[in-house]
């Protein structure tokens, strides 16, 4: 039920269903804010409003033109998203054929972020190959009607030749054409983009509105979505990401982690940190990363006597017991330590190094 997206937002619905309505959309619109706000999701709702043959808010999903969108396959629409470079031994047809379904998977859900394969472990960018490309695509003539969509996901991912070329088309847009930019770091765009924009912020959701969408459209159980809503910190996406069932399993490593980097031996971190990188999966050690933020920011709620703001609602007695342990106030230097490794993790930084370190900045900051 893609014409359900996105979840909250309903001030940004509005200003987009108004300047629609009004004919007075943007050439470019830059869509800003936190990760998991529902930029990429607005971004497909636009889309699909601007080209449903039923002309429906949202699009149908049923019609021709819906269907072809959410295929990739419209010829007036077109989706550029971060790609890691082709693995060595892979060869291009197979590459390609990877990327799209990858892509495809993500329209399914664009709350989420596109996943690709394992093998595929660089760094994923927006080339300049693919803004060739787009170039070349926006040659052909649209059809008196319609709208030429361009929807550029994580745009500060270009590389610098990327950001170069695609400046030219923001500076002669073309007709009946609508560039959809998003980013939770706008400020690594250039700023002859950015100004070459609407910009449109993204305000974290609601915990009401995350809890809902749990529960209406994927099903969650009660007592469950609430936790998750909580725990989410106005993000769908990461309400979504720990709506797994590795995520108590995750919540309690988060907290083996932290015991063993404030009490542990040197031999016991190394030890840790070798179980934590075992697998690679890099994507898994993230996880239990923002899970331990979160307990991170509870000891703090919970040493000012904040108590409704707690996320571990279930847990108040490991928060009894840290803070009974470490006097300390360090947690909210340990949560920038902790996002810090999250994005040395993305970068690629060598696992065991990231945690290493970590353990050693957390203990530290807690006086140990």
């Amino acid at each position: 039920m893609i014409w359900d997206f996105p979840v909250g937002q309903s001030r940004v619905r509005m200003l987009l269903e108004n300047s629609i309505k009004r004919h007075r959309l943007a050439h470019a619109y830059l869509f800003h804010g936190p990760k998991g706000t529902g930029k990429d999701a607005m971004a497909v709702f636009l889309t699909l409003t601007l080209n449903c043959k039923s002309g429906k808010t949202g699009g149908c999903g049923e019609c021709s033109s819906c269907l072809q969108i959410l295929q990739l396959n419209y010829p007036h629409v077109h989706w550029i998203v971060p790609a890691p470079t082709r693995p060595r031994g892979m060869d291009e047809t197979d590459y390609l054929k990877t990327i799209r379904e990858s892509v495809l998977n993500w329209i399914d859900n664009p709350h989420m972020e596109v996943v690709f394969p394992s093998e595929m472990n660089t760094l994923p960018v927006i080339s300049i190959d693919q803004i060739r490309t787009l170039k070349k695509e926006m040659v052909l003539r649209i059809q008196e009607g319609l709208t030429r969509v361009i929807i550029l996901s994580r745009a500060d991912r270009m590389t610098d030749s990327a950001a170069n070329s695609l400046l030219k088309i923001l500076e002669e847009p073309p007709e009946r054409t609508v560039l959809i930019l998003t980013s939770h770091q706008p400020g690594l765009l250039l700023e002859t983009i950015v100004s070459r924009c609407q910009k449109i912020r993204f305000h974290l959701l609601p915990e009401k509105d995350i809890y809902t969408a749990l529960k209406d459209r994927w099903n969650v159980e009660d007592g469950r979505a609430r936790l998750l809503a909580r725990m989410a910190g106005g993000s769908m996406q990461r309400a979504l990401q720990l709506n797994n069932e590795a995520f108590l399993t995750q919540r309690q490593e988060a907290v083996r982690f932290f015991e063993t980097a404030l009490l542990g031996s040197e031999m016991d971190r190394i030890e840790l940190t070798e179980k934590f990188t075992q697998g690679g999966e890099k994507t898994q050690v993230q996880e239990m990363l923002y899970l331990l933020i979160i307990w991170l920011r509870d000891l703090g709620h919970w040493r000012r006597g904040s108590c409704q703001l707690i996320m571990n609602i279930d847990h108040e007695d490991i928060l009894t017991r840290w803070s009974r342990q470490w006097s300390g106030n360090k947690t909210d230097e340990s949560v920038v330590h902790v996002e810090r490794a999250i994005d040395l993790i993305e970068k690629n930084v060598y696992l065991p190094l990231v945690l290493m370190t970590l353990s050693g900045q957390l203990k530290a900051g807690f006086g140990c």
